[in-house]
């Protein structure tokens, strides 16, 4: 089903939605800064597995980490510097926009979907990856959308998931509580105490939170898919320098064969055909 959601609704939009530079002013500071400083500093969320998180070290880890560690090497390339640090900045998925428009970050690295809507306060790179939004249900409670009238329905607030919720709760005029959680692994938490009788999020987040818990049976992870979310990086709106030396980057990895590693490095078997041609559609031609 995914695929299909993918191949109808996702790759002519993807071009359209990430594959434009936007008519703004050209500006270079990123890039200037970056080479006077040597370092980059990369916004990354500590509660969105497989895609970033903190590790068991304390120190960032995830698939969209290692992704932008790549980058970082293949920019430091493009701007023939000697050395160039990564210096990983905590954000949270409400403030992570606002971290970038106040130049807190250069590059948010994590698993942000790309909007019209964010696209008039930030800018994102091709397209690295696409999920979509589903839900996990308590064992012995609610196993489907109308059986959630009366009930407690988590989120996290200030995401994409969360307007789709509302919006499709309302639209089904089914009458739940809409909680709003900080993080992905409190959310887990109310389920298995029993605040929270389902929760909504991507599924690759919820994927590998079930997983990895010892107890996995008392939660029930959907096969449906209620939404198309493209992932790309964040980065400052209207500097289009630092956004083609991003999507370069991007492109000559998803060429290589690092970007196998990369990829099987956090998800288990091969990519689908729809990622596949994704990655093919975003490894942008010189």
């Amino acid at each position: 089903m995914f695929d299909r959601i993918i191949i109808a609704v996702g790759f002519f939009t993807l071009c359209l939605v990430a594959g434009f530079v936007t008519s703004t002013p050209s500006r270079a500071d990123t890039l200037d800064n970056i080479k006077k400083s040597g370092e980059i500093k990369i916004g990354y969320r500590k509660d969105a597995p497989p895609y970033s998180y903190q590790g068991p070290d304390g120190k960032p880890a995830g698939y969209t980490i290692d992704l932008c560690q790549a980058v970082v090497g293949r920019l430091k390339q493009q701007l023939q510097l000697g050395s160039l640090n990564s210096k990983f900045v905590a954000v949270t998925a409400k403030a992570r926009f606002e971290a970038i428009r106040q130049g807190k970050i250069d590059l948010l690295c994590g698993a942000s979907t790309i909007t019209l809507s964010r696209r008039k306060v930030v800018d994102f790179s091709v397209p690295f990856f696409a999920d979509g939004a589903t839900v996990v249900f308590r064992s012995g409670g609610p196993s489907s959308l109308p059986e959630l009238a009366g009930h407690k329905v988590g989120v996290v607030s200030g995401t994409t998931t969360e307007k789709l919720l509302k919006r499709t709760l309302e639209v089904i005029k089914i009458k739940a509580e809409v909680v709003s959680v900080s993080n992905h692994l409190e959310a887990i938490k109310q389920m298995k105490s029993g605040k929270l009788a389902a929760y909504f999020a991507d599924r690759g987040v919820l994927q590998h939170l079930v997983s990895k818990l010892a107890d996995r049976a008392d939660l029930q992870l959907s096969d449906r898919f209620f939404s198309f979310e493209p992932y790309g990086l964040g980065l400052r709106h209207g500097d289009n320098d630092f956004r083609l030396a991003i999507d370069t980057a991007l492109s000559k990895i998803f060429r290589s064969p690092d970007f196998s590693v990369i990829l099987l490095r956090h998800f288990k078997g091969n990519p689908s055909s729809a990622l596949k041609t994704l990655f093919l559609i975003s490894a942008l031609p010189n």
